[in-house]
C-alpha cells in the first residue's frame, strides 16, 4: 500500500490468472476475498493472506494480482496491482499496490 490508511471498510483480493494464451483474456485460476480489518497490519503492510493453488502445468503461465476496494467495482481511491507478478512456485509473495486516480 502506498502510505497507511484507513482500511477497515475496504476488500482485500487477490487472483491467480492463467496468462498463458496472449490472444485470449486471463483466466482466473483461484481467488480469494477477506475484509481488510481481518488482516494482520505492519505499517502500510496487510496480510499474510494464504492462497493454495496447484503449481501451473507445461505450458501455463500464472499471475497474481492483488485489489483494496471500497465497493464492488474499482473507483478512483482503490488500489491495484499494476505490474505482472509471476506464480512460480509455493512461496511468499508480495504484492505492492498503486492508488486508483
Amino acid at each position: 500500500m502506498p502510505e497507511e490508511r484507513d482500511v477497515n471498510e475496504s476488500t482485500v483480493r487477490l487472483l491467480v490468472e492463467d496468462v498463458s494464451r496472449a490472444d485470449a483474456p486471463a483466466r482466473i485460476v483461484a481467488s480469494v476475498e477477506v475484509p481488510a480489518r481481518d488482516l494482520g497490519r505492519d505499517a502500510a503492510r496487510l496480510g499474510p493472506l494464504d492462497l493454495i493453488i496447484d503449481p501451473p502445468g507445461a505450458g501455463e503461465s500464472y499471475n497474481l494480482r492483488g485489489l483494496l476496494t471500497t465497493g464492488p467495482t474499482l473507483q478512483p481511491g482503490d488500489l491495484m496491482s499494476t505490474r505482472s507478478i509471476p506464480v512460480l512456485d509455493a512461496s511468499e509473495i508480495e504484492v505492492p499496490l498503486t492508488e486508483i486516480t
